[in-house]
């Protein structure tokens, strides 16, 4: 058996309106427990939910005590006893117990044990009796039968019939005193007889020697009655404690719902205000989508000219860079004859310089011929004129070759550099197409990134009509989600009026139920 220490001998005493209400499993272990019933024990609710219900047994209780309650209670039936609790910091308090089997389909399920206050009487009767149960020392009073009443009515009368016969004897009415004797015990007998019938009704509601002493005192056929009374008492006692138990956490309930329906209430008010902004945003956001979804559209419009523009720039680009080809193609023409040019001013120079070579030997020869001619005196004065026009044809000639020469070399000169000038013309012309390339290459690109706008600025316009679409969806399916929370305004309204009255109800029961209580003890 479980032993809970420490214990501190002080005795707390709680209020007779607190109803202690706790349910196990038919394993023993808590499965429910009043407020009240933790508040006098010390514990909370989650330190007693899933615990052995010995978690509060005081080891001051004896086992015979416990062992009694198991008994009826294995049974099937009721019992009722004082019982010593230990609360969490080993104070105690006494009970006045009830605990019966609750049934579902012929089977226990669980334990109910609902507890009030005892009678002072009976908790000094257990404080005197249990430590010698604790002890193993059975009672006087259970090793005796139970005295009836026209046992103990009998022994009144037989003394007093004697007494009366002897009087009698000596007065010589010993017929009249056995006569009154006879009828004595005929008036004891007819009167006891319904009373045993009582007891009999008494003990079938409730038979316990040990518990009939505690509460009365005595044992005999009148403390059964009082026992049976106080065991009804005490049923209809935790059937009360129950509803009001019940009865309490269904007021909790109906309040709570109450509190619940006017926060949802407000909330609903709040959902139905911030619901209405939410439409008025979606219209703003409608709006702002068609004006998305046409500037959209001029966007690709835009796009479309521009990828236009685009391939007309990249068709003249393209002529360009023809053009400059061609053009390359004539500069190279071109520097190939003025080369030609060139080599030709160089053979016209080669022959001049022949000329002027012949014009030199030419003039020397008149010269020769005029030195002879002046030798040969006059035979040779025809010859020296002819000398004379030779040399002066050779001086012409060697002067013109000079001047011929004096051209060579200018155009010569002009040819190089015209030639100097079509090679930078070709060097330009090819570097306007590499250029010209290149931009016909980046307008390509431009022309692609311009096509993939164009269709990014198409799907954008679709995908923008369609969310216009879904805001007016929404919008529509927002208007009928404030319609309804309305509506739900109202019925949580009336929900809370319903909680109200259901509160009040439960209120007026529950004060109809205590005083019920308060009769029945």
């Amino acid at each position: 058996m479980r032993v809970n220490n420490p214990v501190t001998g002080n005795e707390i005493k709680f209020s007779a309106e607190y109803n202690l209400l706790s349910t196990t499993d038919t394993r023993g272990v808590i499965k429910y427990a009043s407020k009240e019933f933790c508040e006098v024990a010390g514990y909370t609710q989650e330190e007693l939910i899933g615990q052995p219900h010995n978690l509060v047994r005081h080891p001051q209780m004896p086992p015979a005590a416990f062992k009694n309650m198991w008994d009826f209670i294995k049974n099937g039936q009721s019992w009722m006893g004082l019982v010593k609790n230990r609360t969490k910091n080993g104070d105690h308090y006494w009970v006045n117990a009830f605990a019966s089997p609750i049934m579902k389909d012929g089977k226990v399920v669980e334990y109910q044990s609902v507890r009030s206050v005892p009678d002072r009487k009976a908790v000094d009767r257990a404080e005197k009796l249990y430590p010698k149960l604790l002890e193993g020392i059975t009672p006087f009073f259970m090793k005796l039968p139970r005295s009836r009443m026209w046992q103990r009515a009998l022994l009144y009368f037989i003394p007093s019939a004697i007494l009366a016969g002897l009087v009698g004897f000596f007065a010589g009415a010993v017929a009249g005193v056995v006569v009154q004797f006879v009828a004595s015990i005929a008036t004891v007998f007819f009167m006891t007889r319904r009373l045993e019938a009582l007891t009999s009704l008494a003990r079938d509601a409730y038979d316990n020697p040990l518990m009939e002493y505690i509460y009365n005192g005595a044992i005999d056929d009148v403390s059964e009655i009082e026992l049976a009374l106080k065991m009804r008492s005490s049923e209809l006692g935790a059937v009360v404690g129950r509803i009001l138990d019940g009865s309490e956490q269904v007021l909790n309930s109906a309040q709570t719902a109450r509190d619940n329906g006017n926060r949802t209430s407000q909330n609903l008010e709040q959902q139905n205000a911030e619901t209405e902004q939410i439409a008025a945003a979606i219209n703003e956001m409608a709006a702002t989508t068609g004006d998305m979804s046409s500037n959209t559209q001029s966007a690709s419009d835009c796009a479309m000219e521009a990828s236009e523009a685009t391939l007309n720039g990249m068709e003249s680009v393209s002529t360009t860079v023809d053009a400059i080809k061609k053009l390359a193609e004539q500069l190279n023409e071109g520097s190939r004859v003025i080369s030609g040019l060139e080599e030709h001013g160089k053979r016209i120079g080669t022959v001049s310089d022949v000329i002027l070579g012949i014009a030199e030997q030419t003039n020397l020869l008149a010269l020769n011929a005029a030195i002879e001619a002046a030798r040969a005196g006059d035979q040779g004065r025809g010859f020296a004129v002819v000398a004379d026009e030779v040399r002066a044809l050779a001086q012409r000639t060697q002067e013109s070759t000079s001047e011929i020469q004096e051209v060579i070399t200018q155009i010569q000169q002009a040819t190089q550099q015209a030639v100097q000038s079509m090679e930078r013309g070709n060097e330009l012309s090819e570097e306007c197409v590499k250029n010209a390339e290149t931009a016909g290459e980046v307008l390509r690109r431009s022309q692609e990134l311009v096509t993939d706008i164009n269709d990014r600025s198409q799907q954008i316009a679709a995908s923008v009509q369609e969310q216009a679409t879904v805001a007016n969806q929404m919008n529509q399916g927002i208007q009928s989600v404030s319609e309804l929370s309305e509506k739900t305004i109202g019925i949580a309204g009336e929900s809370v009026s319903e909680a109200d009255s259901l509160c009040f109800q439960l209120a007026e029961q529950k004060t109809l139920v205590s005083q019920f209580r308060r009769k029945s003890k």
